[in-house]
């Protein structure tokens, strides 16, 4: 005996009502961020007590985020490889982002990259801290990043690794027209070939780098030539001696009486 069609559960009856009703079931109401709420004021407070990862995060909640936080992204920005320059480029240059140091981890060695860097230089005007290393090729010329750093008026500490010819002269360049502000000098490479426009630098604070010797890095004549930079410039009041060997890393300060002293600190 055939057996009559069973009802529908009111399960399964629910679920044909929502499929064939022409209106969709109402969402969930979404929790509300009480952040937003907040005044930019203490947002400004918030957002510097946060990590950089942190301020990533909250600067793609939404473009007001985005807006107020990217300040505090970039104001001591560290560029770790070469392919993360023309990013920073455009985020700086198109949201007019200004910075206090700006430290490039990497070796700039294609000019794109080095005029890059120059850009973002001459968008600067609070720049105190600058940190690059150029390798040098037939292929590039320093010489537009040299000309932002001597216009960067408010520079107070330059580190910079480059190395050239005698016979080229465009680091030299560099130390004789360094900005009146600069305070700090600290040359990675290329000091020997500068030495004379050394003498006569207006930096109060000079670190110098030394590789080409791995048994005793520090030599007598090292110390004879620093003894005589300090005394031929009235300006330097300390010289800085990095060396590869950690137990032979110095300084030179100027006291009543001059003295040399060794600490035990160095590159390794």
């Amino acid at each position: 005996m055939a057996q009559p069609p069973s009802t529908p559960s009111k399960q399964v009856k629910r679920r044909y009502d929502l499929k064939d009703s022409p209106s969709k079931p109402k969402l969930k109401r979404r929790r509300e961020c009480f952040i937003q709420k907040l005044p930019d004021e203490l947002l400004e407070m918030v957002v510097t007590q946060l990590d950089k990862r942190s301020q990533l995060k909250l600067s793609r909640v939404n473009k007001h985020f985005h807006i107020l936080t990217l300040p505090h992204v970039y104001k001591r920005p560290v560029i770790r490889s070469i392919e993360y320059i023309p990013l920073v480029k455009s985020v700086m240059l198109t949201y007019h982002l200004q910075c206090e140091s700006l430290d490039i981890d990497a070796v700039l060695e294609n000019q794109v990259d080095i005029d890059s860097v120059s850009m973002i230089i001459n968008s600067q005007k609070g720049l105190q801290h600058l940190s690059v290393s150029i390798d040098k090729t037939n292929l590039n010329s320093p010489e537009s990043l040299f000309n932002s750093i001597r216009n960067s008026s408010r520079l107070r500490s330059l580190s910079l690794f480059y190395e050239e010819e005698e016979e080229f002269n465009l680091l030299s360049g560099l130390i004789n027209n360094l900005p009146p502000s600069l305070k700090l000098l600290n040359l990675s490479s290329g000091w020997y070939s500068v030495w004379n426009s050394l003498l006569s630098t207006k930096v109060e604070h000079l670190r110098l780098r030394i590789w080409n010797e791995d048994d005793n890095p520090i030599r007598p004549y090292h110390l004879q030539r620093f003894n005589s930079l300090i005394n031929a410039n009235d300006t330097i009041n300390k010289i800085e001696i990095e060396t590869i060997n950690k137990y032979l890393c110095g300084f030179y300060q100027r006291r009543k009486y001059q003295s040399i002293a060794f600490c035990i600190t160095g590159l390794n």
